[in-house]
């Protein structure tokens, strides 16, 4: 059993009403609390996971881009290993949603994660 799953609350509840069922208001009462229970448990279990991830980059930055001949003298160089390399740490992450932060541009994140297989969002500095 998935250990995310918990069993349901209502269970000794419907041994009751198996053996001795609810008439009149009650019963109406008692079936939408039922109904509202078990669709609300129902969607909280049975909802896909949704996996966040962030991830620093540490002044990933494209040579290409105006931005770069302003960067600080002592960040990190990547070489095209190093993007290699980062690449393929960005497929295993299997993030849903990523959030990347210190990235200069577009192009620089599409190295990472290519644009085919993802979408991008950026804030109005990326």
């Amino acid at each position: 059993m998935n250990k995310h799953v918990k069993a349901c609350p209502l269970k000794p509840l419907l041994h009751r009403w198996k053996k001795k069922p609810p008439k009149g208001p009650s019963f109406f009462f008692s079936a939408l609390v039922l109904a509202a229970c078990c669709l609300s448990f129902t969607s909280a279990t049975a909802a896909d996971t949704l996996k966040l991830s962030t991830w620093n980059l540490d002044w990933l930055l494209d040579p290409a881009h105006p931005g770069y001949a302003q960067a600080p003298p002592d960040i990190p160089h990547r070489t095209s290993a190093d993007i290699s390399s980062l690449a393929s740490y960005a497929a295993h992450l299997h993030g849903d949603i990523v959030a990347l932060q210190e990235i200069e541009s577009p192009a620089s994140a599409g190295q990472l994660f290519p644009f085919a297989r993802y979408h991008l969002e950026g804030s109005k500095n990326l």
